[in-house]
């Protein structure tokens, strides 16, 4: 998963956290997580990223096929969602119980 490395909060334990690529909350709509995809994607979409050069518009590709689309793909998805929820939940009180979880 590593196109750039995010070294905070689940991401430190190989837990993709699709709320936090959106950047919405975990009791988002399912119409503010369209509203926060379509925010991002306007941005790295290829046909209309302000990219201003080939290279950070391969960049902005990248990103948005590899991180954005999926996660917008499983959090559009009602049964998707709650089971994302339930993975988190439990991969942060599984850390917490051990004294591992770090968000710095």
């Amino acid at each position: 998963m590593s196109l750039f490395p995010i070294k905070q909060g689940l991401f430190n334990y190989d837990v993709v956290d699709h709320h936090a690529i959106l950047g919405c909350p975990l009791d988002a709509t399912p119409q503010e997580i369209r509203k926060s995809y379509l925010k991002i994607a306007f941005q790295l979409h290829p046909d209309t990223s302000k990219a201003s050069n080939e290279e950070e518009q391969a960049l902005a590709a990248k990103l948005f096929s590899k991180f954005v689309n999926p996660a917008y793909e499983i959090l559009s998805r009602e049964n998707d969602r709650k089971e994302h929820l339930l993975i988190l939940q439990q991969t942060a009180s599984n850390l917490a119980s051990i004294g591992q979880l770090n968000f710095s």
